[in-house]
């Protein structure tokens, strides 16, 4: 159950990232950006996403097992590679979408 909220919240929140004005959901972006948000700057929230939801994962997995699994690289590589799978939908309907 808990493995299923994370990866729809982890859904939500990767595409969702693309359409919010704000970095992060609370700090507007024209403080570092008049132009709005850039690219930059959504790939620097995605990668500060990807340890927030990671962290979260990691919650969940002590709360459930009681012990936090030894993970090596190639865990590491899947995830980030899921989570650029997860955001993309979201980056091709703001960025390469022509209506």
């Amino acid at each position: 159950m808990t493995q299923g909220l994370i990866v729809v919240l982890a859904l939500l929140i990767l595409n969702s990232l693309w359409f919010s004005p704000r970095f992060l959901f609370l700090i507007p972006v024209e403080r570092f950006s008049p132009q709005g948000k850039s690219i930059a700057i959504a790939m620097l929230e995605l990668l500060c996403w990807y340890f927030i939801l990671g962290a979260l994962a990691r919650y969940a997995e002590y709360q459930a097992l009681g012990q936090l699994s030894h993970q090596g690289w190639e865990f590491y590589a899947v995830t980030v590679c899921l989570t650029l799978v997860f955001a993309a939908p979201g980056f091709i309907l703001r960025y390469l979408w022509r209506a």
